[in-house]
């Protein structure tokens, strides 16, 4: 048994040579892709809101047409309201009369309380004009409730303007019956402006670092011949791909002092480059391709092939430029089609990748 082992020993060392694999090596070249992302959106409105009546009725009165400007506040439609004021006068005169029924009740149980201390009254007269009192006040409760819900009623006849902007358009006239579902104008804010452009989703979390370092910022270009380019902060970006478009939302706050409107396009144009992937250049002997139309690299680390997912981005005669790997290891490039993850490999350096 003793003379077996040095043959045994031997036998297990030339089974790791054997399986210790040559391989030709390059290093990449490593470049940072200059990536500036131009894109095309549109200035809108923060606030843009379609106005309805809250009450139903017919128009009276307009003081607001399409394209005048308003300030907040501003009456804008008024509603014929005759039978709300009558009524409103109505419950104004249930009010006055609950309240001298009230005062008569105080004035009957107090003096029942008066004359209790001299001569003998009742409990049970007493306890009467007691819940007579009561009685009244809830009426007056009642009145006063009836009487607030019909001045808001009355209220609600004239429409006012929720914040400043422009009337963009109106959509009824004097003498038509309206419901509250109705939107009679669109007011659009004419001060409060931004850019909203729909951004590809992979540049999401590029984007969402530049936030986070709070040096986001972009280039807005109008569509206007009198507009300058703005250097300005990206204001939000909206964490929501649109699943038919790919995209999602960013939200630029802009001037209105730049002759802008709501609707005009504009060219925003943000640059990438400190947050974009470095390209390695490698031969195209070193791409694998796969059946379902992905590409890997091998590098070799601890005398071990490590594979690396890549995606190619640019092409030329005899070289690809890749991104998803590291760059500073060596990259195998030659008969990387058979070959395996975790293989032992020796290093044979053939060069840089040019």
């Amino acid at each position: 048994m003793s003379r077996l082992l040095p043959l045994l020993c031997l036998l297990v060392s030339v089974s790791n040579v054997a399986q210790v694999q040559e391989v030709s090596v390059v290093y990449p070249e490593s470049v940072v892709n200059q990536q500036t992302l131009q894109l095309t959106g549109t200035i809108e409105a923060i606030q843009d809101a379609s106005i309805a009546v809250q009450q139903a009725g017919l128009v009276a009165s307009l003081y607001k047409d399409m394209g005048d400007s308003v300030e907040k506040g501003e009456k804008l439609l008024q509603l014929d309201a005759s039978l709300a004021e009558f009524q409103l006068q109505e419950l104004q005169a249930a009010v006055k009369t609950a309240e001298v029924q009230l005062a008569e009740a105080q004035r009957v149980y107090r003096e029942a309380l008066r004359l209790s201390k001299t001569q003998f009254v009742p409990e049970t007269l007493i306890a009467e004009r007691k819940s007579r009192v009561s009685e009244v006040e809830t009426s007056l409760l009642r009145a006063n409730a009836s009487l607030s819900l019909q001045q808001e009623v009355l209220k609600r006849h004239t429409v006012y303007a929720p914040f400043s902007g422009v009337i963009t358009t109106r959509n009824a006239d004097f003498g038509e019956w309206v419901q509250p579902q109705t939107a009679i104008f669109n007011l659009v804010s004419n001060t409060q402006l931004r850019l909203k452009v729909a951004v590809p989703q992979e540049h999401y979390g590029a984007i969402a670092a530049l936030l986070a370092s709070g040096k986001a910022t972009v280039r807005v270009t109008a569509d206007n011949a009198q507009a300058q380019t703005m250097q300005l902060p990206i204001s939000a970006i909206v964490p929501v791909s649109d699943p038919q478009t790919r995209t999602f939302n960013m939200l630029v706050d802009v001037s209105a002092d730049q002759h802008l409107i709501a609707g005009m396009s504009a060219t925003m144009r943000l640059d990438l480059s400190a947050h974009a992937e470095p390209l390695l250049w490698l031969p195209k002997s070193a791409i694998k391709s796969h059946p379902d139309g992905g590409n890997s690299v091998f590098s070799v680390q601890d005398n071990k092939t490590v594979r690396h997912i890549v995606k190619i981005k640019q092409r030329d005669r005899d070289r690809v430029a890749v991104s998803g790997a590291p760059a500073d290891v060596p990259y195998i490039n030659k008969g990387v089609q058979l070959l395996q993850e975790n293989t032992q490999v020796s290093m044979q350096q053939s060069g840089d990748a040019e």
